[in-house]
């Protein structure tokens, strides 16, 4: 993520990220279980992000929003690293591709524009690694 950019913002955007939350809850795919067991972990740090950005933010350089940060930045850094274990892994089935589809659809158009993104980062990964499942189902 492009530190530039304050916290705030960051975790707004963040927020609605995280909406694609139902399309890949249900019955695990065993062949996709971990990828899936993943993509639930994502959703529910995106579940804590969505709880803390609705507190108040307090203002800037107080000792609150200090500690209101603090208490985001490792669920961030959670999050971030749970994209890229997504990233990672193959989808094995339609389920899998789906998930990881939905993550696309949901974290590109606006990391895209928001974070100035490059191939090292977690979301072009992700978008990688799923035309890679892509070429290789077909």
């Amino acid at each position: 993520m492009n530190p530039s950019l304050g916290v705030s913002r960051r975790l707004a955007i963040v927020g609605g990220l995280v909406a694609f939350a139902g399309q890949t809850a249900g019955a695990m795919v065993p062949g996709d279980a971990e990828l899936l067991a993943r993509c639930d972990a994502f959703r529910a740090c995106g579940q804590r992000l969505s709880s803390l950005n609705s507190i108040p933010e307090p203002p800037f350089g107080t000792e609150a929003l200090r500690d209101l940060e603090a208490r985001r930045d490792p669920i961030l850094d959670e999050r971030c690293t749970i994209l890229g274990q997504i990233a990672d892994m193959p989808a094995r089935t339609r389920r899998g591709i789906a998930a990881k589809a939905a993550l696309v659809q949901e974290l590109l158009p606006s990391a895209l524009e928001d974070f100035g993104l490059d191939v090292s980062s977690e979301e072009i990964r992700l978008v990688l690694s799923l035309a890679r499942d892509v070429g290789e189902a077909n």
